[in-house]
């Protein structure tokens, strides 16, 4: 069973399972804990849904259209936008059961030459990570 993280009918944060849900350190007073389905989760967690919230409540819509990366300079920016989130991560939770983890993943976006990709990478950069069974996060998925 996975989760989704509430406050205020937006979605804070997403968890495969109660050992990621712990690794958050939220408070369940706090937010709003919504169960979802193993397969919604790997929708939202490939980019490949959005998600409505109304109070305890969450429907899954899939995506018609895909995101995609058309050029370097727009995948650029998005994997430039994980890699904040992520440093802020590192700075402050180093004792969190996720630090290892989700630190190699920084260094791998921090080493990536995308130069090297090849042109449109017609699906989400998550799902491209999948796709090629490179180890990733989320953005939501991050504590």
């Amino acid at each position: 069973m996975a989760y989704l993280i509430c406050a205020n009918n937006f979605v804070h944060r997403i968890a495969a399972n109660d050992t990621d849900k712990n690794s958050l350190n939220i408070s369940d007073e706090a937010y709003q804990i919504i169960n979802i389905s193993d397969s919604d989760f790997n929708n939202i967690k490939l980019n490949n849904a959005l998600i409505e919230v109304n109070g305890n409540t969450a429907t899954i819509i899939a995506l018609e259209e895909k995101k995609f990366f058309t050029d370097k300079n727009s995948l650029d920016k998005y994997i430039s936008n994980i890699k904040i989130h992520i440093k802020n991560f590192l700075d402050f939770c180093v004792n969190n059961s996720k630090y290892d983890e989700i630190n190699s993943y920084y260094n791998y976006l921090d080493s990536l030459d995308t130069s090297t990709l090849t042109y449109p990478i017609n699906s989400s950069w998550e799902e491209y990570c999948n796709n090629n069974s490179i180890p990733f996060f989320h953005p939501l998925q991050i504590p």
